[in-house]
């Protein structure tokens, strides 16, 4: 299940007919959750030349047969680029409950 994607904002753009590639990583898990870096590269197939597009992190919860979350095994960093990113996906994550805890302040009614 799809617990999170953040703002996708292109700093490059895609033009129709580019190519593009994706690629992904486990940066973090928690016990029901993992973060999965994705980025995003496009070239022109006259020029082909992969320019980067998009980089965001998505949110995953594994569910069993219920539909009730449950556990992963726990991914663990063994480089330090991989430490690197996971102390990025953590900071999101607290990033991610001050604006949570921001929104619940609010008191208007939609």
């Amino acid at each position: 299940m799809t617990a999170h994607v953040g703002e996708i904002s292109f700093y490059t753009p895609v033009k129709v007919g580019s190519m593009v590639e994706l690629n992904a990583k486990v940066i973090h898990t928690g016990k029901t959750s993992m973060h999965i870096a994705v980025r995003v590269s496009s070239c022109d197939l006259r020029e082909c030349q992969m320019t980067g597009a998009i980089r965001r992190v998505l949110i995953f919860v594994a569910l069993d047969d219920n539909g009730k979350p449950t556990a992963i095994p726990p991914w663990i960093p063994e480089t330090k680029d991989d430490i690197a990113l996971e102390t990025y996906a953590k900071h999101l994550v607290e990033l991610r409950q001050k604006i949570y805890q921001e929104l619940g302040d609010i008191k208007v009614k939609w």
